[in-house]
């Protein structure tokens, strides 16, 4: 659920609804005949930065002839075209001649900048061709900073360094992989690692461990939120550890994505009341851990007349309280 005033916004804000038909009136009706509809199958990754520009590919169908993007809601995010990575080796193309690898119709680069100000949470992002307008793909608006994860990092003499707090996305590609990351942190935070794969529809049944600097296991997570891990860690001592995500089958697959949120950050395991009447103020009841005292937040609207179940089941409020 969202913590905010509620709203009796349609589902599809109107300012969208005007923006599909202006793209679809500006589409050549030729075109639009003889040219298949681009289609979104995914985008990776799918959570920004507020106030940053990131490149996100998308993956899907027909998606060389891309005229422009839609973005639901009420504005801050603008998307262009990326430009292409830079390949050291080409293959030959069914359209004749050769192309650089990648250069195919099924992949996207495309370059999303979120301004400062933008309302945290989901996006619907659109594609518009010659031909049509794509459904929706969600992206998801951030006040953390993204980190992606970065191969080699299968042993803790590769893990990766990440600086706390930050959201570390990746992927369990091989079979039996483990991926470690390398952070420092004082004695006395307490520190939460929030894994969100299950939640959003991955396969991955995550395992995570916390190990000291000399690999010795300190914690292990599984089947908290779902099937998703959450560790609590209150640090021992000044120092430097490891964090260890799996697959609790040792299974893996270009699917297998997860996010970890990872830092000193508020972290929200009930609210009470569960609900409340449309349009209605409330004094809500928070439990949790980091809430640095703040255990009620009165005159809050629960819910919101055209999104009453958010993506992902995150709770949010002043863009900093997390829960499952």
């Amino acid at each position: 659920m969202i913590l905010g005033c509620a709203s009796s916004k349609p589902l599809v804000p109107r300012g969208l609804q005007i923006a599909l038909l202006a793209a679809i009136i500006a589409l050549p009706p030729s075109l639009g005949l003889s040219q298949p509809i681009p289609k979104i199958t995914s985008v990776s990754p799918d959570w920004i930065e507020r106030g940053t520009t990131s490149v996100v590919t998308l993956e899907g169908e027909n998606l060389r002839e891309i005229a422009g993007f839609i973005f639901s809601g009420d504005g801050g995010l603008t998307a262009t075209n990326a430009p292409p990575p830079v390949y050291s080796a080409t293959l030959e193309s069914n359209r004749g001649g050769i192309v650089p690898a990648g250069d195919d119709e099924k992949t996207l680069r495309v370059s999303v900048t979120v301004t400062p100000d933008t309302p945290l949470g989901a996006r619907e992002l659109r594609v518009f061709a010659p031909a049509g307008v794509s459904e929706p793909v969600i992206v998801n608006v951030d006040f953390l900073r993204q980190l992606m994860e970065a191969e080699p990092n299968n042993d803790t003499n590769h893990a990766q360094l990440v600086e706390l707090p930050t959201a570390v996305n990746g992927v369990i590609k091989e079979a039996a992989e483990s991926d470690f990351f390398r952070f420092k942190a004082r004695k006395d935070q307490r520190l939460i690692f929030d894994v969100d794969a299950f939640r959003s529809g991955s396969p991955l049944d995550s395992s995570l461990a916390l190990l000291d600097a000399a690999g010795k296991e300190l914690a292990r997570s599984e089947d908290v939120n779902g099937l998703d891990s959450l560790i609590e860690f209150i640090v021992p001592e000044d120092g430097e550890f490891f964090l260890q995500i799996r697959d609790f089958r040792y299974k893996s697959g270009k699917d297998y994505k997860y996010r970890i949120v990872s830092g000193e950050l508020p972290y929200l395991d009930s609210v009470f009341p569960f609900g409340a009447r449309r349009g209605q103020s409330v004094e809500v009841a928070l439990r949790g851990r980091n809430l640095d005292g703040l255990s009620k937040m009165k005159e809050c609207a629960l819910g919101s007349a055209g999104n009453p179940r958010p993506h992902n089941q995150r709770l949010f409020q002043s863009g900093s309280v997390r829960g499952g």
